[in-house]
């Protein structure tokens, strides 16, 4: 089932984040996603995939539906898909969860910069590091997330 308006998401029938309106949603410095591409899989913790796709857009980052080399962080939660994980994995994208893009987000208010960079892609050595506080609930040797 595709998403009117792009993006290929299928939405996971019956399906409602578990802390549906119990987290603020942060609010970070204008752009401090850009540059950036996140694919959404699975069911988030607070946030349904269309809001975080808005909360990702709002910041300046882009949303795909799947995961490709371009693809910088693959934003995982319940239920993720197993292609999408395998396929971040062999991408070397960096696997976060909702608390981890809130966290770098709210850090940016902070400062002028984003979070110092790491190296998870050898061509992209610029990119931050959104994985600072918090893993991902999904297996072991994930990307530069787990």
């Amino acid at each position: 089932i595709k998403r009117p308006g792009g993006g290929g998401f299928r939405p996971h029938e019956g399906s409602v984040p578990e802390n549906k309106g119990k987290k603020a949603t942060p609010r970070g410095a204008d752009g401090c996603l850009a540059g950036l591409t996140f694919v959404i899989s699975g069911v988030l913790d607070s946030l349904e995939r269309p809001q975080m796709e808005d909360f990702v857009k709002r910041h300046g980052g882009r949303v795909t539906g799947s995961v490709s080399s371009k693809t910088d962080y693959l934003i995982v939660g319940l239920e993720c898909g197993q292609s999408k994980y395998n396929k971040a994995k062999s991408c070397n994208t960096a696997i976060i969860d909702e608390d981890d893009i809130f966290n770098f987000v709210s850090a940016t208010v902070s400062s002028s910069q984003p979070s110092p960079p790491i190296s998870i892609k050898p061509a992209e050595a610029s990119k931050p590091d959104l994985t600072s506080t918090k893993k991902p609930a999904m297996g072991a040797g994930a990307g530069a997330g787990a």
